[in-house]
């Protein structure tokens, strides 16, 4: 048997070591792409609206920034927009709108005629809407989220449709 020399022994062992610090390190990192359970949502709980689909890059991207409300709060969508059947609205949760950094996300079940809705339709925040729990995730506090890519969404209408 060949014994490695004590150099190459040392070189193996802090490779191993440099191997664990990342690895410890990463570890300890949010999931960017982890999206809220229902069990875990709160009122009041602070939130961010992220695209439901796409690549990773746009997985980790946020959209917005809001606040989830509780079911029995008043809301009401602009007259000309159709609303979330029952069934879609069970597997959402009502989430007031406080900040809008990506306005050409498509906002899913909801129509204007027969064009899909973006959450620069809704105008002026705060709005009030229901979202799918795959579009939100537990609010990270941090300013260096990237801002949902707009090639991954489409323009908001203008005020012609």
């Amino acid at each position: 048997d060949v014994v490695p020399s004590k150099g190459k022994r040392n070189y193996a062992a802090i490779d191993a070591i440099a191997s664990l610090e990342i690895y410890f390190k990463v570890s300890m990192l949010p999931n960017l792409s982890a999206r809220l359970d229902r069990s875990k949502v709160k009122e009041n709980m602070d939130v961010d609206v992220v695209p439901s689909k796409g690549n990773v890059l746009c997985m980790a991207s946020r959209a917005a920034i809001g606040v989830v409300l509780n079911d029995d709060s008043i809301m009401a969508y602009p007259a000309n927009f159709s609303t979330p059947t029952a069934a879609q609205q069970r597997n959402s949760v009502k989430v007031q709108i406080n900040e809008v950094l990506a306005p050409s996300l498509i906002v899913p079940n909801i129509k204007m005629g027969r064009c899909d809705v973006c959450l620069g339709d809704f105008g002026e925040v705060p709005f009030t809407l229901h979202l799918p729990l795959k579009m939100l995730k537990n609010h990270d506090i941090r300013t260096n989220i990237l801002i949902t890519p707009d090639h991954e969404i489409r323009p908001a209408l203008d005020s012609n449709g």
